[in-house]
C-alpha cells in the first residue's frame, strides 16, 4: 500500500513539472513574439520612439509651407511641429516608410532650406476619422552644420 501511494504522488508531482514547464514555455514564446513585433515597428514602439524623452531636440509647432520632391514628383506640404533633428509634415499622400526625399521649407523671413529627410513613420494606415493631420514624421539626413544652425534660429524665432 505504501508503494502505490507513494507512485501516484510521484506521478502527481511529475505532472504538476510538466504543466509548470508547458507555462514557463508559453509565457516566453509570448513575451518573444511581443518583443518580435516591437522590434519590427509596432505602435507601441513608434510610441516609445516618437516620445520627446527619446528626442535630442524638442519639437517646436510651427507651420511652414514646404514641398517634397520624390521620384521626380513635386508635392505641396506643410510643416505641423519642427527642431533640428526631424519634423511633421503635413499632407495628403504622406510616402512611405524609409522613403528618402528633398523636403524644401519656406521659412518666413528666410531664403527656403532644402533639407534631404527619411520618413520614419506615416498615418496611412490610421482611419481619416482619427486623424488630426494626415502626413508622415521624418528624420533629417546628412544636415550641414550651417543648415542645422539655420533651421535652429528660424525654430527660435517662430516661437517669439
Amino acid at each position: 500500500m505504501f508503494g502505490t501511494d507513494f507512485i501516484k504522488f510521484g506521478g502527481s508531482i511529475a505532472v504538476t513539472i510538466i504543466l509548470c514547464l508547458l507555462l514557463i514555455f508559453v509565457i516566453s514564446n509570448l513575451r518573444g513574439r511581443r518583443r518580435k513585433a516591437s522590434e519590427n515597428g509596432s505602435l507601441d514602439n513608434l510610441r516609445d520612439t516618437l516620445t520627446s524623452e527619446n528626442r535630442i531636440d524638442d519639437r517646436a509647432d510651427l507651420r511652414w509651407d514646404a514641398l517634397i520632391e520624390f521620384n521626380g514628383q513635386k508635392l505641396n506640404a506643410a510643416t505641423k511641429n519642427i527642431s533640428t533633428t526631424g519634423a511633421f509634415i503635413v499632407c495628403s499622400e504622406p510616402l512611405g516608410v524609409n522613403s528618402v526625399f528633398r523636403l524644401t521649407a519656406f521659412i518666413p523671413k528666410a531664403p527656403p532650406l532644402t533639407l534631404q529627410a527619411e520618413v520614419i513613420w506615416n498615418n496611412t494606415n490610421v482611419p481619416q476619422d482619427e486623424v488630426q493631420a494626415r502626413g508622415m514624421g521624418v528624420r533629417f539626413l546628412q544636415l550641414s552644420e550651417n543648415d542645422r544652425q539655420l533651421l535652429k534660429e528660424a525654430i527660435a524665432a517662430g516661437q517669439l
